[in-house]
């Protein structure tokens, strides 16, 4: 509850004040009355896609032979890619994290999560191509496109006329 004072100037040079109660949900910072629009919506719940798939896109890196688990020899020394299992386990982690969190962010109207969702999915192209470029076998690296495609869609919702009237409505 936010209590709001208004002053209206009135006849004879007297002011009157009035006071407003303005109710917020408790799961979110826009107004209880605003509706969200469908593009806000939709956004949200394809970064929750976006987070089920590239924790999916995780596991299967780290089980599928041949995408995280190489092995050289030098030398008659056998090194293996093992490293890549834990950068892959926390980098997953931090993925879900990000998608979970500006869905959050995108739901109660924080102009900021566009902005972020936005870097993220430039990020994550990038992050992509540097996928696509390597040695991973073919049908990962259509899974991995997955996932910045999503994010891609996600930021093109953000950004419509109706989204940037929402979030500039829950400021």
């Amino acid at each position: 509850m936010i209590l709001r004072c208004d002053y209206f100037p009135r006849a004879g040079n007297t002011i009157a004040m009035s006071i407003h109660q303005q109710q917020y949900s408790e799961s979110s910072t826009a107004p209880a009355g605003a509706s969200m629009p469908r593009a806000i919506d939709m956004a949200s719940k394809l970064m929750v896609l976006g987070a089920v798939v590239s924790v999916a896109n995780t596991i299967i890196a780290l089980a599928a032979p041949g995408v995280t688990h190489t092995s050289t020899t030098n030398n008659d020394h056998t090194h293996s890619a093992a490293v890549y299992g834990p950068a892959a386990v926390i980098g997953g982690l931090l993925g879900l994290a990000f998608w979970l969190l500006m869905a959050r962010l995108v739901r109660r109207g924080r102009k900021s999560a566009r902005i972020v969702s936005t870097i993220l999915m430039v990020l994550g192209i990038l992050g992509v191509s540097l996928d696509i470029a390597g040695a991973a076998p073919p049908w990962f690296k259509v899974l991995a496109v997955i996932p910045p495609l999503i994010g891609a869609v996600s930021v093109a919702l953000l950004w419509r006329r109706d989204s940037s009237a929402f979030f500039d409505r829950t400021r």
